[in-house]
């Protein structure tokens, strides 16, 4: 089970961006009335691959402490651990929220979660290049490529 857990801690964010994405095409071939692709976008991109991705990593981060230092291959202090479960907890409930909101709530949670996993990004391969140990996840990925999606489906809300 401990197996399972790892895979999904590593890949969540991937397999909901692929489920956003399929979510999305659905969405948008069954709609009845005239909403936007940037609102269908935004609104599938913003709960899933972003805010159930953070709640994921809140609990984590939060109930199962030692065993997400394991999965992460990195070694920090509890204190650590803790301020980015609720930093998560913080980002993952603006995104969920920012689902059904107006745009002014929309623009700050894109603006923070964006802040926030583009500077973890930065700080991955800062660790990276400064200890020579070259960790790819899809999450790297996943986190650069959703906020500027989200950015780009403001735009187009705007």
């Amino acid at each position: 089970m401990d197996h399972f857990y790892a895979w999904l801690f590593n890949n969540l964010q991937l397999a909901l961006f692929i489920l956003a994405v399929i979510l999305i095409i659905f969405h948008y071939v069954i709609r009845k009335h005239r909403t936007s692709g940037a609102e269908i976008i935004f609104q599938w991109m913003t709960l899933l691959p972003l805010g159930i991705t953070l709640l994921f990593g809140a609990a984590m981060f939060l109930v199962y402490p030692e065993f997400t230092i394991a999965v992460m291959h990195y070694q920090m202090p509890p204190e650590l651990l803790y301020a980015l479960g609720i930093a998560n907890l913080a980002f993952g409930l603006l995104a969920v929220l920012a689902y059904g909101a107006r745009y002014g709530f929309r623009l700050a949670s894109v603006v923070a979660n964006t802040v926030w996993l583009w500077g973890c990004w930065f700080g991955g391969i800062y660790h990276m290049v400064m200890t020579s140990q070259v960790v790819v996840s899809s999450w790297m990925a996943v986190s650069i490529l959703v906020p500027l999606i989200l950015i780009i489906c403001l735009f187009r809300l705007k």
